[in-house]
């Protein structure tokens, strides 16, 4: 409800190496949206170099980095599929978007 203040527990690292708790009042923006001002971030981690000793093992890192991303695709765009014939829908507080709306949410993949 509006005027009412929500806590969030933010959770720093994986392990709940650090938390702490915000108390934050939604304010209705310009446009009558109510927001607590919370954005995305980007969801990247890190790049790692990687060099290969020989071709082959360079056949080999290549091969698996495919196969984890494509694995990763498949797996969710199945799920999603599964979920429409067996009639549950999309999975609750999902919705379907376009490109946009994906680089604006951040990959999950």
């Amino acid at each position: 409800p509006v005027g009412e203040s929500v806590k969030l527990t933010i959770v720093h690292g994986k392990d709940s190496e650090g938390t702490a708790v915000v108390s934050v009042a939604p304010k209705v923006n310009d446009d009558g949206v109510t927001s607590i001002g919370v954005m995305l971030g980007p969801n990247y981690l890190r790049t790692d170099m990687v060099q290969a000793s020989s071709v082959t093992d360079a056949i080999s890192k290549a091969g698996s980095a495919v196969y984890d991303i494509t694995s990763q695709t498949s797996s969710s765009i199945f799920g999603l599929l599964l979920g429409f014939i067996s009639g549950k829908g999309l999975p609750a507080g999902t919705s379907m978007s376009g490109p946009i709306g994906v680089v604006k949410s951040g990959a999950e993949v």
